[in-house]
């Protein structure tokens, strides 16, 4: 991966390379070293992309748009085990997209020196699930069987009718509602990846 290009060879068949161009292309293989605190840093020179550095070129720029007023959605979709969760949310040290615009929200609200200026934050968390929208919130077992609706309004758009709306003043209180989801998102296991969810997750 170089810059905005990936190129494939095939190193069993006739070693032909095979290039594709996107947006961003992240090499996240190696060429880093995990700091004390367990942060996967890039090795000086190497082509290893960081999660400061994923967010930086692609979460700054739908958190401002978002902090604009415009309404935002990140879109991560791909193969299992391609690295969706891990760039999305993270792990550890290396925390996602999700968390770090998060966190930025409450750096920008702590930062605001205008009394006119007033900000309310609130978090929701959602599956959908062979078809269903189900709340996070609650346990698999204490959900609706047929799932909640999906509704539109002139005033709130498109909605998820009785989705839990939590109020937050910190990202902490964030993190914990996004731990609560992910305890209790629907698994399926797969041949790539025992821990697959099998189920789109919305925060």
């Amino acid at each position: 991966m170089t810059d905005v290009q990936t190129t494939i060879t095939d190193v069993i068949g006739d070693q032909k390379e095979k290039k594709y161009t996107f947006d961003y292309s992240f090499w996240t293989h190696d060429g880093y070293t995990v700091e004390d605190d367990g942060y996967c840093r890039a090795n000086p020179g190497a082509e290893y992309k960081d999660q400061d550095y994923v967010f930086q070129k692609i979460g700054m720029d739908v958190l401002n748009n978002a902090w604009n007023g415009y309404h935002c959605c990140l879109f991560a979709y791909g193969q299992t085990g391609a690295g969706k969760s891990y760039s999305m949310i993270g792990g550890g040290a290396n925390r996602g997209i999700v968390p770090r615009a998060c966190n930025t929200i409450f750096e920008r609200i702590k930062d605001n020196d205008d009394p006119e200026k007033s900000f309310e934050v609130s978090a929701m968390m959602c599956e959908i699930y062979n078809e269903k929208v189900q709340d996070l919130m609650i346990p698999v077992n204490k959900r609706p069987g047929n799932g909640l609706k999906v509704r539109e309004s002139k005033a709130l758009g498109i909605f998820v009718d009785g989705l839990s709306k939590h109020a937050v003043n910190s990202f902490d209180e964030i993190s914990k509602i996004m731990d609560i989801g992910e305890s209790h998102r629907s698994k399926g296991a797969t041949l790539m990846n025992a821990e697959s969810s099998r189920a789109h997750t919305v925060i």
